[in-house]
């Protein structure tokens, strides 16, 4: 006798693979988005694009809060603090660089060689994600504690611990560390701003030599057989 299979008996089945391949999804994409690490980890399979969500946005949240709450110069006058350059990663794009900016302050400045020996300076030092859990150390100019020997500022590191990724990111906790325990990172000028370098000269032109006639060919010691 043949039976036929109960459709209803198949909707369980169906349900817990659409589900899997659901979770499958969603694993997959934040292997992708949600793993990164600057500088590079040796030996880690996290993402150095800093170019990729959601870097930009834990490099927003972490600056404005730096910057926030140690304004450069330490104080703020009239609500406004005064305006300072910030130093994201090696490889940000001129219009990330650009959007993080202008989303931080409207105080806030994209590093350039114009800028750089003008305006305090606020670097992105070190930036790592797992999922919905971040930390971003951000070295800040602390002006209170007096210039170094060479009469350059000196700068604290400041780490904070960001929580989110299905919801808005947020700083949970800070760490303030001692002046020179963060090491400062490379100067990474905003796309475009540096002027292009100038082309080589030309080599100068060899010494001119005529060309010269080809000589005939030298007349033949043996002497033609006269038969």
């Amino acid at each position: 006798m043949n039976t036929r299979p109960n459709p209803a008996s198949r909707r369980p089945l169906v349900a817990t693979l659409a589900v899997g391949l659901l979770a499958s999804a969603a694993l997959f994409t934040q292997g992708c988005t949600g793993y990164h690490s600057y500088p590079p980890i040796k030996g880690s399979m996290a993402s150095t694009n800093p170019n990729s969500p959601p870097v930009d946005e834990l490099m927003i949240v972490s600056l404005d809060w730096v910057t926030t709450r140690y304004p450069a110069g330490g104080t703020v006058i009239s609500g406004q603090t005064p305006e300072f350059a910030i130093n994201l990663p090696r490889g940000v794009r001129k219009s990330v660089y650009e959007y993080v900016a202008q989303k931080v302050s409207d105080r806030a400045r994209p590093l350039t060689p114009e800028n750089a020996d003008s305006l305090p300076i606020y670097h992105i030092a070190e930036l790592w994600v797992r999922d919905g859990l971040a930390k971003v150390t951000v070295l800040r100019p602390a002006y209170e504690l007096g210039p170094a020997p060479d009469g350059t500022p000196v700068y604290q590191g400041i780490t904070l611990r960001i929580e989110g990724g299905l919801h808005p990111w947020r700083v949970t906790r800070h760490q303030v560390w001692e002046v020179g325990t963060i090491q400062l990172p490379e100067l990474y000028f905003c796309p475009g701003s540096e002027p292009e370098p100038e082309p080589p000269e030309p080599p100068a032109d060899a010494a001119y030599e005529p060309i010269k006639e080809p000589e005939p060919p030298a007349p033949s010691a043996v002497a033609p057989d006269s038969n």
